[in-house]
């Protein structure tokens, strides 16, 4: 995002290669900001786009994301997984109606399904539809977002007071191109935030689209004026200064001072099984391991759903697992 804004004063704005494989390097990383393939192209105009073509990191970028999702296809018969619509029906391996539940699993669990307390009197298809789930999302879910935001909001609320008291003779300057791209990204960022919570509303999924969108408003609003971009360069470098020093500290009290009173070490905890949680299961030539708890590091591999339909088949060299 800030590669994008970076480039507004440009009134020539190109196609820059280097977006492109930004975006698409986000996007592997999470499925969920798959709207960031778009960022790149969206201020450019038609006859810019005919030099894209003509960029050799365009046809890197492209190849890289068309191997990711080969790589999608070979293991789940899926462009994206698990998006049923997706899916290639032919290809042995292809478990449509698994698909399907597995996307049903997601959407309930990041609407808090866990939390749910009447899980037996209905299904979590019924359950994340009609809003069923607000109520419910709304104890758990919500306050988390809210406990992580409004700190942030605080900050920014107060920085903006500070900014307009310190300025608020200046006169407000007409909207140019500048702004415009701003509140065009300010919409794109709602509406991408409005589909995060309809579908996967968990903080992880979709914190970018909101926290770019309040960093978008608060730039807009503190760069409202030229003057003021221009002057409180100095403050706004104090600031990220100052804030990246709390970071830093906050997060090494939580290391050396954890709220968890069971943490008693640095590293992370690593589990361990016993062989009596393990069973061996052989398929033809290949074996694999089916726990009772999850997997941990000690056997490999491993899965803690158990009494799986599974079939083992050899392509080339390669044993494949595939559902049945």
């Amino acid at each position: 995002m800030s590669e994008i804004i970076q480039s507004f004063d440009n009134k020539n704005i190109k196609f820059n290669s280097n977006k492109l494989l930004l975006a698409i390097f986000i996007i592997l990383n999470k499925i969920t900001m798959a709207f960031a393939i778009f960022l790149p192209f969206i201020f450019l105009k038609k006859k810019q786009f005919l030099d894209i073509y003509k960029k050799p990191k365009f046809y890197f970028s492209i190849l890289f994301l068309a191997l990711w999702l080969l790589k999608n296809i070979i293991v789940s018969g899926c462009v994206i997984y698990p998006v049923s619509q997706l899916c290639f029906k032919d290809l042995e391996w292809t478990n449509i109606n698994l698909t399907k539940k597995v996307s049903q699993e997601n959407e309930a669990w990041t609407k808090a399904w866990p939390e749910f307390k009447n899980t037996n009197n209905i299904s979590q298809v019924e359950y994340s539809s009609k809003f069923r789930w607000i109520k419910t999302w709304s104890n758990s879910h919500l306050k988390k977002i809210m406990k992580i935001l409004v700190p942030y909001i605080m900050v920014l609320f107060a920085i903006f007071l500070l900014v307009n008291f310190r300025h608020k003779n200046k006169k407000v300057l007409n909207i140019n191109i500048y702004h415009k791209k701003i509140i065009t990204l300010l919409f794109l960022m709602i509406a991408f935030s409005i589909i995060w919570f309809l579908k996967v509303p968990v903080y992880r999924y979709g914190y970018s689209y909101f926290i770019s969108f309040f960093s978008l408003l608060f730039a807009y609003l503190c760069t409202f004026n030229h003057p003021l971009r221009e002057n409180f360069s100095k403050f706004f470098k104090f600031c990220l200064i100052f804030f990246s020093i709390i970071f830093v500290l906050k997060n090494t009290v939580k290391i050396f001072n954890p709220e968890d009173v069971n943490f008693n070490s640095f590293f992370p905890k690593i589990i361990f099984l016993e062989k009596s949680d393990v069973k061996k299961i052989q398929l033809n030539s290949f074996i694999y391991n089916e726990s009772n708890n999850m997997c941990g590091y000690n056997y490999s591999p491993c899965t803690h759903y158990q009494k799986l339909k599974l079939k083992s088949k050899k392509y080339f060299s390669y044993n494949v697992i595939i559902s049945y």
